[in-house]
């Protein structure tokens, strides 16, 4: 198995991943300030870490930590807003596909890491 970093960046894999980490990004930024008005006291730093991982995103710097950080971020937000948000649920799985099959070659991590291959044992 393999994460697929390589420095490749002619096919369509290659924009469909830099897609989602970007609109993943986006789309979690605009979530968060749309529910910040319900806990004024911890928005502000919800939101600088909200920003700082959608920041890491777009960039592709440490994809899977931040990309598993958004999910956890959203799984909380679910659990205190006791509710059931469909975009809660879409962005937590679409955080950890991306988690999941790395950033692609358009990223920091595939500039600094390149290919990396996995050895799963017998």
């Amino acid at each position: 198995m393999s994460r697929y970093l390589s420095l490749s960046a002619a096919c369509a894999p290659t924009v469909g991943r830099t897609l989602l980490r970007v609109t993943l990004a986006i789309v979690a930024v605009f979530h968060q300030s749309d529910i910040s008005h319900w806990r004024p006291l911890l928005a502000s730093a919800e939101n600088f870490l909200d920003l700082s991982i959608a920041v890491s995103l777009v960039i592709g710097f440490a994809t899977p930590f931040s990309a598993i950080s958004l999910a956890f971020l959203l799984f909380w937000q679910g659990v205190q807003q006791m509710g059931t948000d469909e975009i809660i649920l879409c962005l937590g799985g679409a955080s950890v596909a991306l988690a999941m099959i790395g950033p692609g070659p358009w990223s920091l991590d595939a500039l600094f890491f390149g290919r990396q291959r996995i050895k799963l044992p017998r």
